[in-house]
C-alpha cells in the first residue's frame, strides 16, 4: 500500500512537469517569433535602402585648347581659375591677316555645357565638351563682317609633355626629347616621318605644328622650312622652384607685362634660349618654349 501512494503521488508530480515544460514551451514560442519577425523587418529595412548613388567626377576643363588640325586655321582658349560654378577663359581664332579674340570672360558651367556672360555686344559663347573635345558656338551678335575668322570650331587638348630624365640632356641639344626632332631639323622631315599634324597654333609670327605633346615652329611668313622653335602647351604641373632645381637660377623672372603670366629666362648653352610661362594664381608650369639664341 506505502509503494501504490507513492506511485498514485509521483504521478500528478509528473503531469505537473509536463504541464511546466508545455507551459514553457508555449511561452517561450512568441519570443522566439517575434525575433523572427524583427530579423524579417531589418531585412526589407535592408532591401528597401537605396544603393547611393555614384557621384560622377568633377568635368576638367582647365588648360590650353588648340583647335584641330584645319589647315591656315589657328586658334585656342585659355582656361582658367575654374570652380565647380564655372572658369574664366580667353579665346583666340586667326586666319592669314585676320583675327577674333576675347579675353577674360567668365563662363557658367551645366554638366557638359558652358555659357558665357553676354559682352558689351551681345556676344555670347557656347562650349560643350563630347569625346574629350570641346566644342564652340558663337551667338549671332559675334558675327563681324569685316573679318573671315570665328569662334565655331572644336578644339583638342594637347597630350601632357612629362619632364623625365632626358629633359636637361635634351635641350641643351635643341631638342625636347632624346630621339625627337629639333632645332635645325627640316619640318619636311618632321612631316614625313609624322604625317599630318594633329592641329597648328600661330603665336608672336610663328606657325607651330602641334604632334602629340610638342609643337615644331617655323616661319608663317616663308623661311627656309626648318624648325627655329619647339613649344609645349601642355606640361606636366611643375613649380618655379621645381625647374629652379632642375636648371638652376633663371637669367630672368618675373611677371610678365603682355599677358600677365609668371616667367622664369634661361640661356642653354649659349645657343639657345627658353621660356617658362606659369598660371600666376596656381604657379604651376603652363606652357614653355625652346627657340634659337
Amino acid at each position: 500500500m506505502g509503494c501504490q501512494e507513492e506511485t498514485v503521488s509521483e504521478t500528478p508530480n509528473t503531469a505537473n512537469q509536463e504541464e511546466t515544460k508545455e507551459e514553457e514551451v508555449v511561452e517561450e514560442a512568441p519570443v522566439e517569433d517575434e525575433e523572427t519577425e524583427e530579423e524579417i523587418q531589418e531585412e526589407e529595412t535592408e532591401e528597401e535602402t537605396p544603393e547611393e548613388e555614384t557621384v560622377a567626377a568633377p568635368m576638367e576643363w582647365q588648360g590650353n585648347w588648340i583647335i584641330s588640325a584645319e589647315p591656315f586655321m589657328f586658334g585656342n582658349i585659355r582656361i582658367y581659375e575654374e570652380t565647380d560654378e564655372g572658369f574664366h577663359f580667353d579665346i583666340r581664332t586667326a586666319a592669314e591677316q585676320d583675327f577674333k579674340e576675347m579675353k577674360n570672360i567668365y563662363a557658367e558651367k551645366d554638366g557638359q555645357v558652358a555659357t558665357s556672360e553676354a559682352i558689351e555686344t551681345g556676344c555670347v559663347l557656347t562650349f560643350t565638351m563630347e569625346n574629350e573635345q570641346v566644342q564652340v558656338k558663337e551667338s549671332d551678335e559675334c558675327a563681324d563682317s569685316t573679318i573671315a575668322v570665328d569662334f565655331n570650331h572644336s578644339f583638342i587638348m594637347p597630350d601632357t609633355y612629362v619632364i623625365d630624365e632626358h629633359f636637361v640632356a635634351s635641350i641643351k641639344e635643341g631638342k625636347l626629347s632624346p630621339d625627337g626632332f629639333g632645332i635645325g631639323d627640316s619640318i619636311d622631315a618632321v612631316e614625313q616621318e609624322l604625317g599630318e599634324p594633329e592641329a597648328h597654333i600661330s603665336p608672336n609670327g610663328g606657325l607651330f605644328r602641334i604632334y602629340s605633346d610638342i609643337g615644331y615652329g617655323t616661319d608663317v611668313y616663308g623661311g627656309d622650312g626648318t624648325i627655329g622653335a619647339l613649344m609645349v602647351v601642355r606640361p606636366e604641373e611643375r613649380t618655379p622652384e621645381e625647374i629652379k632645381e632642375l636648371l638652376g637660377e633663371p637669367e630672368g623672372e618675373g611677371i610678365s607685362e603682355l599677358d600677365g603670366f609668371y616667367y622664369l629666362y634661361y640661356i642653354i648653352e649659349d645657343k639657345y634660349k627658353m621660356y617658362l610661362d606659369f598660371d600666376p594664381e596656381k604657379k604651376t608650369l603652363d606652357r614653355f618654349s625652346l627657340g634659337i639664341l
